[in-house]
């Protein structure tokens, strides 16, 4: 993905968090994700001393901090209007039905490109809007 002015965390309980960068969201505000200071400080140095924002490996510093959110439930979302990027940590069928909740009428079109995965799937569904669902279904069954 090129330009992706739009960035959210959402958790399963229906709150979601519009956001300019995932990581620094978190650190100005670990206990909106359920998180102590402590434990984000622990991945990612005082004050966000470690963290680097381009950083795309999963034991990376972001990579172990977007673990640390997503244990929590929440999944991260950036997108612009024609493709979006979707990663969450287990429960796939709920992951979906939280993110299409809040963004398939508003946000979505049916040409609108989606790539949706679990952080610790081998490769992510990548799929047009309308057929999300069902591809998630195929996949988790």
């Amino acid at each position: 993905m090129t330009a992706t002015p739009y960035g959210f965390w959402i958790n399963r309980a229906r709150t979601v968090r519009r956001i300019t960068e995932h990581g620094h969201a978190v650190m100005q505000n670990p206990g909106a994700y359920g998180l102590r200071k402590a434990q984000v400080e622990a991945i990612v140095g005082p004050q966000g001393s470690c963290y680097n924002s381009q950083e795309r490996e999963h034991e990376s510093v972001r990579g172990r901090l977007y673990r640390l959110v997503m244990e929590q439930g929440w999944i991260r979302l950036r997108g612009s209007n024609q493709a979006w990027s979707i990663q969450f940590l287990g429960d796939a069928p709920s992951a979906v039905a939280a993110v299409w909740r809040h963004f398939a009428n508003e946000w979505w079109a049916d040409h609108t490109s989606i790539s949706f995965a679990d952080i610790d799937w081998e490769t992510p569904i990548v799929c047009q809007a309308p057929e999300l669902r069902d591809l998630v279904a195929a996949r988790c069954t």
